[in-house]
Order: structure tokens, then C-alpha cells, then sequence
């Protein structure tokens, strides 16, 4: 699995992280906020992996 959706499905347990407990809503933005950050070098290594490897 591409780390890519690693962090799409990370992002995605923090949105219901954040509809099921209300009370964990910075948790789950700050969790939401280093997945994304995460997301673009991830997908840029990947990208370039890819090009590379053909």
C-alpha cells in the first residue's frame, strides 16, 4: 500500500475521531494537521520514485 494512502486513511480516522468525540477535537486536528503536512512530501517521493523506476 502506497504511503500516500497511509496518510488519506490517517486523515480520514481523525475526522471521525473528531465526529465521535467531540472532546478530542484538538487532538484530532493537530493528528489531521501532521498527516497532511506528511502527505505532499510523501507524494512527491513516491511521484519521483515512480518516474524513475520505468
Amino acid at each position: 500500500m502506497p504511503l500516500t494512502f497511509v496518510y488519506l486513511i490517517g486523515m480520514a480516522l481523525s475526522g471521525v475521531l473528531a465526529f465521535f468525540a467531540p472532546h478530542y477535537q484538538g487532538l484530532a486536528f493537530v493528528m489531521t494537521a501532521l498527516f497532511s503536512i506528511q502527505l505532499v512530501p510523501a507524494g512527491l517521493l513516491e511521484a519521483f520514485h515512480a518516474s524513475h523506476s520505468k
